[in-house]
């Protein structure tokens, strides 16, 4: 005959007799029985909020952070809505905020360019304007503003040591050029204005970016890792992120899958 772990509990006259160790034991065995997690396989289980923030930042890495943090995640469907919900603003970014967000770069206060810097990580200047138009503005043609926007352009960590920002060029210009009937633009870097010096990729379409090995942006590849789990929710809250989502810039990344997976909820 079964015995439930709750019936030895009940009747706990039957085990008085024995010592405290086996009273012990039996608990520990009832407690392994269910896994000792039984909250974190609920729907409607909390993660700390400390933790969430971790994992949020874990979605940003290479594997096999990134694909640990998105099976955690999925044990916790109802925090995970919510904090995430406050993560994935659409991708959508004026002129008007676009300058604000240049001026700050140029910032002597580390925390306000680093915070326009992050902004600029997520919401990218392609999003309101061309390469051209962005180097050309005020707040972007000197050290440090035009260094850290072209980091952002190029996808490069501001921290690096090959970055734009720690090299400190003086100089950065943008380069025109054709490749079978195609505008094309490098970046520039030297000490001085016609100096030979660093060039690297500079792409000039939302729709490209991301896609290529080149054209990286972490940023939105987080996004999509969040809105894919969000989808395996399948809840009218995790789908209402999507569809926010889905309502960003046409031609990026995150917003054409959000789209896609919105398609095929349609058609299920």
């Amino acid at each position: 005959m079964q015995v439930s772990g709750f019936s030895l509990l009940f009747d706990w006259t039957r085990i008085m007799p024995y010592s405290l160790p086996f009273l012990i034991l039996v608990l520990l065995a009832i407690f392994s029985a269910t896994g000792g997690n039984v909250d974190a396989q609920t729907p409607n289980a909390e993660l700390p909020d400390e933790t969430l923030v971790q994992l949020w930042a874990d979605l940003l890495e290479n594997e096999p952070k990134c694909t640990k943090a998105v099976l955690k995640l999925s044990k916790y469907p109802k925090a995970a809505t919510r904090f995430l919900a406050t993560k994935l603003p659409p991708l959508k970014l004026s002129g008007l905020e676009l300058l604000d967000a240049v001026w700050r770069l140029g910032s002597d206060s580390e925390e306000e360019w680093r915070a326009a810097y992050q902004k600029l990580n997520y919401f990218d200047p392609r999003l309101a304007m061309g390469l051209e138009e962005i180097l050309a503005l005020d707040a972007a043609k000197e050290f440090p503003a035009r260094n850290r926007i072209v980091d952002i352009l190029s996808g490069r960590s501001i921290d690096a040591p090959y970055s734009a920002t720690s090299q400190r060029y003086q100089s950065i210009v943008l380069h025109q050029f054709k490749d079978d009937d195609q505008d094309c633009f490098n970046f520039v870097g030297s000490e001085k204005p016609g100096e030979g010096g660093t060039s690297w990729w500079a792409e000039p379409k939302v729709e490209a970016l991301n896609v290529g090995s080149s054209n990286q942006k972490m940023e939105w590849t987080r996004m999509i890792r969040a809105i894919t789990l969000l989808e395996s929710f399948d809840t009218p809250e995790a789908y209402a992120i999507v569809e926010a989502v889905a309502s960003g810039h046409l031609d990026a990344q995150p917003t054409r899958v959000a789209q896609s997976i919105l398609a095929a909820r349609g058609k299920k």
